[in-house]
């Protein structure tokens, strides 16, 4: 961070500790291989006394992927249902937000803790809960169907000229057979999360969750969170599939393959968008790139071995 930067957010933070932080740093460190945290925005603690807030303050190299002013108001609109951290306030002119800093009792979520049924049905029950949102009055919400996003990164790609142009071909025939295979069953448009990272979970002692990073929210197909979460979570289809049961109270065939093949299309999203940072970031210090393979790799593998099947399933005769 910048002398001029840090200064900034120092007087952001100013106005909400009643005075200049006498501390400020950052509570973990940013990686993007092999997780993603902390790389769209730097988030930082600042200090005063017995008085702290948490600054999120998003970066200018992920502006082709994230709304800023539509991610605030999702996350205002989660705090106010207790589903997010208490905002304070959103500076567009940084563009940050200044939220409530959780105390020691709460934590970041890991991969374990996902394992535990209980901690798991709490974790699901929070992303749900923001559904209830989509009509909430008063609110615009954005687009974040992945497809649709796909739509924008795909060429961008093609422009960089990153990818052979048949592999690009064959990325795209499968985003259309997917996005008309789903469609033809039809598609309810729900507020969702949009990212199921463990780092954007936070876990009280009591079990409470709160959410972060409403940066990929908007209003999509529900089964694409549900994706989302199988893909972030389970090791095998084995636990997938009992976690599928598990958020949605029933097991559907048809349902799970939709939820996968949003998995898939996840892949895809993130691996274009980290490929494009590696790319044009002035962040030589990300491994941006590794991310994207990796995720890229892990598309591909599914693409070649089973993506006609699942397919097919979707839109299997009852």
């Amino acid at each position: 961070m910048t002398a001029e930067r840090e200064d900034r957010l120092s007087a952001l933070a100013s106005r909400w500790l009643g005075g200049k932080p006498s501390r400020m740093a950052t509570p973990f460190v940013a990686l993007a291989s092999p997780s993603w945290r902390g790389v769209d925005a730097e988030i930082i603690r600042a200090e005063r006394g017995e008085r702290a807030v948490m600054i999120k303050a998003w970066l200018p190299d992920t502006r082709f992927y994230i709304d800023t002013d539509h991610a605030s108001r999702v996350t205002c609109a989660a705090a106010e249902h207790r589903l997010a951290p208490a905002v304070h306030e959103y500076a567009a002119e940084y563009p940050a937000l200044v939220m409530e800093a959780l105390g020691d009792e709460w934590r970041v979520a890991r991969l374990e803790d996902v394992d535990e049924s209980g901690t798991r049905e709490a974790i699901f029950a929070a992303f749900k809960s923001l559904e209830r949102l989509t009509t909430r009055p008063h609110c615009q919400w954005g687009c974040a169907a992945v497809d649709h996003q796909l739509g924008e990164l795909l060429p961008q790609a093609a422009s960089a000229g990153r990818f052979p142009a048949t592999q690009l071909a064959h990325w795209r025939d499968f985003v259309a057979r997917a996005t008309a295979a789903i469609r033809a069953v039809g598609v309810d448009q729900r507020l969702i999360h949009g990212d199921a990272n463990l780092s954007n979970l936070m876990l009280h002692d009591n079990g409470s969750v709160r959410l972060l990073d409403f940066d990929m929210a908007g209003l999509a197909d529900p089964f694409q969170q549900l994706g989302c979460c199988l893909i972030e979570y389970c090791d095998s289809e084995a636990t997938a599939r009992e976690a599928f049961e598990q958020w949605c109270g029933y097991f559907d065939e048809r349902e799970y393959q939709r939820a996968m093949v949003y998995a898939m299309l996840d892949d895809l999203r993130w691996g274009l968008i980290a490929q494009r940072l590696s790319d044009l970031s002035p962040r030589r210090y990300q491994e941006f790139g590794k991310y994207a393979s990796w995720r890229l790799w892990r598309f591909s593998t599914w693409l070649e071995r089973d993506s006609a099947a699942r397919l097919r399933a979707i839109g299997a005769a009852r």
